[in-house]
């Protein structure tokens, strides 16, 4: 069996504000393999959102161990957390943030920019990826030229800019109508062919849960199912 590309052990996440101590996260032991489809779910205040904070390395657990592609990230700093973000990690969210006054390639460039790379392999790689998502024909577009669910596959493009090992979704189809929303899914599983990214998925969508190879089910700070 192979290695866990994410292995939480006992991960709990409380917050203080004033006098109220709050425990979100209330000991996730979790385990997600290389190329796995995972659908996290659960009513709002069940703690999908800080586990997916934790999961992106945008946050650290009060305690427990993250294992991510066999190296414990829980105890990093914020400088180092950010490098295995930019190495690792691509993110999509519900309302794709893409930079408007960026054509669709220098917005699918940009996190490249970032792990500097050369001009010519950055144009290279955003042609190639916008390519994959249907888009080769909205390079030189702005955003306001776009329907919601193309900016949605720049999104995507951009979240595999930099070639990472997991896809991180956030309500992935929480702003896009009905088929937007089936031409995004065909999408994402056509990626899962294509690549050997592991695709977890933060969503109320039930489809969504249907389609995955794993529903995860959080209520109350911990995985019910």
């Amino acid at each position: 069996m192979t290695t866990p590309m994410i292995s939480l052990k006992s991960i709990k996440k409380a917050y203080i504000t004033g006098d109220h101590h709050v425990e979100v996260l209330k000991g996730i032991d979790l385990e997600i393999r290389q190329g796995e489809y995972a659908a996290i779910m659960g009513r709002s205040g069940a703690g999908k959102s800080t586990l997916m904070n934790i999961l992106g390395c945008l946050d650290q657990p009060t305690s427990g161990q993250y294992f991510l592609d066999q190296k414990d990230v829980s105890t990093l700093d914020d400088d180092t957390l950010s490098a295995v973000r930019g190495k690792l990690i691509g993110f999509v969210f519900q309302s794709f943030h893409l930079l408007k006054n960026l054509d669709v390639c220098d917005n699918v460039s940009l996190p490249m920019e970032y792990q500097n790379t050369s001009p010519k392999q950055r144009r290279e790689r955003a042609e190639y990826l916008l390519h994959l998502v249907g888009l080769e024909h909205r390079f030189d577009h702005l955003p306001n030229q776009l329907s919601g669910g193309e900016r949605q596959r720049v999104a995507v493009a951009r979240a595999l800019s930099n070639e990472p090992k997991i896809l991180l979704a956030d309500e992935p189809t929480g702003n896009l109508d009905g088929a937007a929303r089936d031409k995004l899914l065909t999408l994402f599983e056509n990626l899962l062919v294509e690549t050997d990214v592991t695709l977890l998925m933060i969503t109320h969508d039930d489809l969504i849960g249907k389609l995955a190879h794993r529903k995860i089910v959080l209520a109350d700070g911990k995985v019910v199912s």
